[in-house]
């Protein structure tokens, strides 16, 4: 999340001091409007519309990952009914890897729709807990990648990242037949 908003930072800052700056040169030369008016209002325009459609995608990002935690707790309560420690354990943690977008074919020219694999994981226990997340991907029940995340979630916290599945080594042919699994390692701080 806090990646997301960097980027629109830094977005804003270049249509700032980039984009803004050449539409309003062209206002300038075509209807002759002055320079730092226009520069002004295309910065606020192209920025509320960048704005628009980055607060958009971050509200579909932020429901969907909804959807799998909600997933997640379910399972979890059927793991309390099975028995779990007490104490803070690594089976409180849980993953759940999907794929996102797909690969389409168009005419003689393959174009995507935003492959990814995104990993939304959960912390159910009651102290903070710093590690790894290593995701295995399976074709036909052979491994063909693994990555390694990064994990730091505070307790009873949420959070997910979207991984390029060329990271995975998945590429169209076989994106449809990927599988996931995955295993956590760290420790509990505090």
């Amino acid at each position: 999340m806090t990646d997301i908003l960097l980027a629109l930072i830094g977005l804003i800052f270049v249509i700032v001091t980039c984009i803004a700056p050449i539409i309003a040169l062209f206002f300038r030369l075509v209807k002759k409007t002055p320079f730092k008016e226009m520069w002004i209002l295309s910065s606020i325009v192209v920025t509320g519309i960048v704005s628009l459609i980055m607060i958009t995608a971050l509200v579909a990002n932020f429901f969907e990952d909804k959807s799998f935690v909600k997933k997640m707790d379910a399972a979890y309560e059927e793991m309390e009914k099975d028995g779990l420690p007490e104490a803070d354990s690594i089976d409180k943690i849980l993953a759940k890897i999907h794929k996102t977008g797909s690969y389409r074919r168009s005419g003689r020219r393959t174009k995507t729709s935003s492959p990814s694999v995104n990993a939304v994981f959960k912390n159910y226990n009651d102290t903070d807990f710093k590690g790894t997340l290593i995701i295995h991907a399976y074709h036909n029940d052979e491994e063909i990648g693994k990555i390694e995340i990064e994990l730091e979630l505070s307790e009873n916290a949420y959070d997910s990242k979207y991984i390029e599945p060329d990271e995975l080594n998945i590429h169209k042919n076989i994106w449809s037949d990927v599988t996931f699994d995955y295993e956590i390692e760290g420790e509990f701080e505090g």
